[in-house]
């Protein structure tokens, strides 16, 4: 058995107030105080009604079904949890979560989801430490941070985060021993949903993934937060702005995750831009030669390179060509970036680049330029392999975007270590951009019937044909 101290009902008749203290019925909107709970017997919260679990319950052993609301208030990370005892807590649909005390409150208990449920509460924190399994979808209103602590891979609901952060102890790629599912071990196996919530992590030196699908539907100062890196396993869609960048300054700074992996190969529908700011790189692995319409791993938005880095990666799922990595959307360059390859990848640009900003191109295999880029004014550093060019007009085109060349756009060339490369060896190719040459060239240019240089030519660099 179990004992609870009152329900509690407030009214006011002909601008007199009066408090009753009485049994209410069930679903009549009573709040009820639990306080020094034994037995085992099932508290069961009506829809409509509250219950308050105080902090002296760690002896009951009954499961919780909550159809109403449930506020725990627990403060303290103590197995059986204080305020609840070493039961279930089953939500049901509609049914919502109140944490209630100052700054942190802990669940320790299994909780299980049977429909649609809320987290709610203002100015304070909640940590779930034991497993949450079930379906249906979590909805976290709270104005502070939850924590998933406890191995949710069985849970198979959404999540739709509406506020502040949610924090992931995910580590791994793949499902481990002894997990109670086969799901994301923080998220489980539904679609997350951000609307204005991010995801962060905790330990900055560790690798971290998310497999679930995600949807982006509004821009997002800090899309997640925490640890050297973040993969992205799931699809990923929304309309959505997404910036890696740090906001604020000092102590109050909130850091991006310094390196996002896009992984998922049915992203074409995500419609939302990339900003990446200095310290911060994005990477894709997305496989081809050819152009999509809405890139398969970073959407169909634009890549918005405030200073950042943009890079292709092998990651071996690919058994032939797999140094072929593309990346379909237009670039527009506002500050100093680069664009970078690990080993064994080549970088297809189809997009149009624009902006004012500079680029360094730092890839390890060749670099192709496949879009209109004539309206590109910043200038080119090339430090790695070869940088592929297809202008094979002396003078703006129809249709050009802009009246630089093809390719490279209006800016400067700075050969510095790379060179220059033209495709089709029956075909005359034209240079228009000013050209440095800082380093002897072994190969200045390859490829092509002929090249005129138009622009420039300055440096100390030896240059062999």
């Amino acid at each position: 058995m179990f004992q609870f101290t009152k329900r509690t009902f407030g009214m006011s008749v002909a601008g007199v107030g009066l408090f009753l203290v009485f049994f209410a019925m069930p679903g009549w909107g009573a709040t009820t105080t639990y306080e020094n709970l034994t037995g085992s017997d099932a508290i069961t919260i009506a829809s409509g009604d509250t219950g308050v679990a105080q902090t002296t319950n760690s002896a009951f052993t009954g499961n919780w079904i909550v159809n109403g609301t449930l506020q725990s208030m627990n403060g303290s990370s103590q197995t059986p949890d204080n305020a609840l005892g070493s039961g279930t807590v089953t939500l049901n649909n509609g049914a919502k979560l109140l944490p209630g005390v100052a700054n942190t409150t802990h669940l320790s208990n299994p909780v299980v989801i049977n429909g649609n449920v809320t987290l709610g509460g203002e100015n304070m924190e909640l940590r779930f430490s034991g497993p949450i399994s079930g379906s249906g979808s979590i909805s976290r209103n709270t104005y502070w941070s939850v924590y998933l602590l406890g191995d949710n891979s069985a849970y198979a609901g959404d999540w739709n985060l509406n506020t502040d952060w949610t924090w992931s102890l995910n580590q791994w790629s793949t499902p481990q021993t002894g997990w109670a599912g086969s799901g994301d071990y923080s998220f489980g196996s539904g679609t997350i949903t951000l609307n204005k919530g991010g995801i962060a992590f905790a330990n900055g030196s560790t690798d971290y993934y998310v497999w679930n699908d995600l949807v982006v539907t509004q821009a997002h100062a800090n899309f997640m937060k925490g640890g050297k890196s973040v993969t992205l396993l799931g699809k990923l869609s929304g309309a959505g702005n997404i910036a890696l960048q740090t906001v604020g300054s000092g102590s109050s700074a909130v850091y991006s995750t310094p390196t996002v992996h896009v992984r998922g190969t049915e992203n074409g529908t995500f419609s939302g831009n990339w900003t990446i700011n200095a310290g911060y790189t994005l990477t894709t692995n997305n496989y081809g030669s050819t152009k999509e319409t809405g890139d398969s791993t970073l959407g169909s938005g634009q890549i918005i390179l405030n200073g950042g880095t943009l890079q292709t990666v092998d990651t071996k799922e690919y058994s032939s060509n797999a140094w072929l990595r593309r990346i379909s959307n237009d670039i527009v360059v506002n500050d100093n970036s680069t664009l970078s390859s690990t080993a064994n990848t080549e970088m297809y640009l189809f997009g149009n680049i624009s902006g004012v900003g500079n680029l360094t191109e730092n890839v390890t295999y060749s670099l192709y330029l496949r879009g209109d880029n004539s309206a590109y004014k910043g200038n080119w550093t090339l430090t790695g392999d070869w940088t592929w060019s297809y202008n094979t007009s002396a003078s703006a085109g129809d249709g050009w975007a802009g009246t630089g060349d093809y390719s490279f756009g209006s800016g400067t060339v700075t050969l510095n270590g790379g060179g220059i490369s033209f495709a089709s060896g029956s075909t005359d190719y034209y240079v228009w951009n000013d050209l440095v040459v800082t380093q002897a060239h072994a190969n200045f240019m390859k490829g092509g019937k002929s090249v005129t240089l138009s622009g420039k030519l300055t440096g100390e660099g030896d240059i062999q044909l």
